[in-house]
């Protein structure tokens, strides 16, 4: 096997230590799983998605939408009605940034707690057409 192999496969290795590890620990910490089972799952969960994906070349997102969308439900749940610059400076964003996400995330919540009033309206494209 050629030098570039062996590196390929190590870092292949490296990958699926990786996965276990993490699965171990979120197993452990937020599920409360023993850690000698948290393992087994693991390494299932690795195994599954070596069998599933082994040989291909794939890209990784970085979920930044699942973050930003974290952090901005965040940023609206410390939200008082008069804290936009606090916010800001707190978070290293621009004031204007913060009403952005303030109007943004309350729309979700109205769409979310009114559902859709007709069924081919989008409730999101009415919040749209107000604005």
């Amino acid at each position: 096997m050629s030098n570039r192999g062996q590196k390929y496969r190590m870092k292949s290795s490296a990958l699926l230590e990786h996965v276990v590890a993490v699965g171990r620990k979120l197993l452990t910490e937020r599920a409360g799983i023993e850690e000698e089972a948290a393992t087994e799952l693991a390494r299932d969960l690795a195994h599954e998605l070596a069998r599933q994906f082994g040989g291909q070349l794939f890209y990784f997102p970085l979920d930044l939408a699942g973050t930003l969308s974290r952090r901005d439900r965040e940023l609206f749940a410390r939200f008082n009605g008069t804290n936009h610059e606090e916010l800001a400076r707190a978070s290293g964003l621009s004031v204007q940034h913060i009403y952005k996400i303030v109007e943004q995330v309350r729309r979700e919540e109205v769409a979310r707690r009114q559902g859709r009033l007709f069924a081919l309206e989008d409730p999101t494209d009415q919040a749209d057409r107000a604005a």
